[in-house]
């Protein structure tokens, strides 16, 4: 610096470390300023999607945590400078405050679900598709799921029994895996399979009718 400096004025090094260190500042404020922003935008957007999953039609547990592991690997990549620290700590604290959220309703939600298909099987097998197995099937599972919880009297309850853990893990591979995301597709299968079972009850009592007296229909849907 001297050397370049011989010659062309006094600029001393004092002034020089000066100059240099308010240049420095800047960058950090500026970098801080950029990590900042980047940050908290990542983390909102994670935040917003926990919260999002909270209302799931079909509880996943499998699909929340996944969606939480994406959303953390994108943030990870994305999350760089001063913040990283302070929005990493705010990401894990909202993940476990959400977690526990869904915890909460989770088991509580897959019971009402399935009294709900049960239900649903019921008033299937009995009107729609009459099929004495599947109502049989469908009135057991009800009854299960009815008295099941007030026999638990001490002790775990139903929740914690083998059997309820054993029917999560098959729900939460039926829910959601890497082929299908019921909660998405779901409703459109049900509406398509209350169509085929609608049509196929009206073509029996079509037919049914034709046979009993074909000048009312003629051959109509057979």
């Amino acid at each position: 610096f001297r050397r370049d400096r011989f010659g062309r004025g006094a600029v001393t090094t004092a002034a020089l470390r000066r100059k240099l260190g308010e240049m420095l500042e800047q960058r950090k404020e500026k970098n801080a300023f950029l990590s900042g922003k980047e940050c908290e935008t990542l983390a909102t957007t994670c935040e917003e999607e926990l919260v999002s999953l909270q209302t799931m039609r079909l509880p996943s547990l499998r699909k929340f945590d996944t969606s939480f592991k994406a959303c953390e690997d994108r943030w990870s990549k994305r999350c760089v400078g001063p913040s990283r620290e302070t929005y990493g700590a705010r990401i894990k604290r909202s993940m476990a405050r959400e977690r526990s959220s869904f915890l909460q309703n989770y088991n509580a939600r897959l019971l009402n679900g399935l009294l709900m298909l049960s239900i649903g099987g019921i008033v299937t097998f009995r009107f729609l598709y009459t099929s004495a197995l599947g109502e049989l099937v469908a009135w057991c599972l009800f009854i299960s799921l009815e008295v099941g919880p007030k026999l638990y009297l001490g002790g775990d309850g139903m929740f914690e029994s083998r059997w309820w853990t054993t029917a999560v893990q098959f729900w939460e591979v039926a829910v959601y895996n890497q082929l299908i995301d019921m909660d998405k597709v779901g409703p459109v299968l049900l509406c398509v399979a209350l169509a085929a079972l609608v049509y196929v009850r009206v073509r029996r009592c079509v037919q049914w009718l034709n046979g009993c007296c074909p000048c009312i229909v003629r051959n109509c849907c057979c």
